[in-house]
């Protein structure tokens, strides 16, 4: 049973990465199966026809979780590069206004070394900037994270039945590449 649902969903997961128009493909080989089914009556043949038809469609609706989760899941990982960068930022901004406090309160500090106070103001105001900024780019972080959809639910989705945690763990894998694509994408569009 494990067998068969990995095959599915190695079907599943392929044909999203290499072209959404596989699902038509899919429609055209229930085509080829229709020309054989004429030595059993073109009744018959007129029914898979129309079953060729609804499986397409039903692949068309299963095929868009799997997309809604590689795409989200884009954005979320954008949103962590933009928290990880926002993040650095107050780090370095603290850093800063540490090297000017210490040369302030060092008496060894050469006089035209001394920071001043519109310096010390500055790198503080530089830092209060850089804090509000971590701050949204971790509310937008939490909110990407949450909007990702369960794969669990997308491989369920497709196959019409639970699948198992190693054919979950193997579709990550495997979608690990096509996230990191379609992020590349959108990272220009990520502040």
């Amino acid at each position: 049973m494990t067998s068969r649902k990995t095959l599915f969903a190695a079907f599943a997961v392929f044909s999203l990465l290499v072209s959404p128009a596989l699902a038509a493909a899919g429609g055209n080989g229930h085509g080829n199966g229709h020309g054989n089914g004429n030595g059993n009556g073109n009744g018959n043949s007129g029914g898979n026809g129309n079953a060729g038809g609804n499986g397409g469609g039903s692949k068309s609706k299963n095929f868009a979780g799997v997309q809604a989760f590689v795409t989200q899941s884009a954005i979320a990982k954008n949103a962590q590069s933009a928290l990880d960068a926002a993040n650095q930022a107050v780090t370095d901004a603290k850093a800063a206004l540490d090297a000017l406090n210490a040369k302030a309160a060092d008496p060894n500090t050469l006089p035209e070394d001394v920071p001043t106070q519109a310096d010390l103001d500055a790198a503080q105001a530089a830092l209060d900037d850089a804090t509000q900024d971590a701050a949204a780019a971790q509310t937008a972080a939490t909110a990407a994270a949450a909007n990702v959809p369960s794969i669990d639910a997308a491989l369920a989705q497709m196959a019409n039945k639970p699948v198992d945690p190693e054919v979950t763990d193997w579709a990550n894998g495997v979608l690990a590449d096509k996230i990191d694509q379609v992020a590349a994408k959108l990272a220009p569009a990520t502040p």
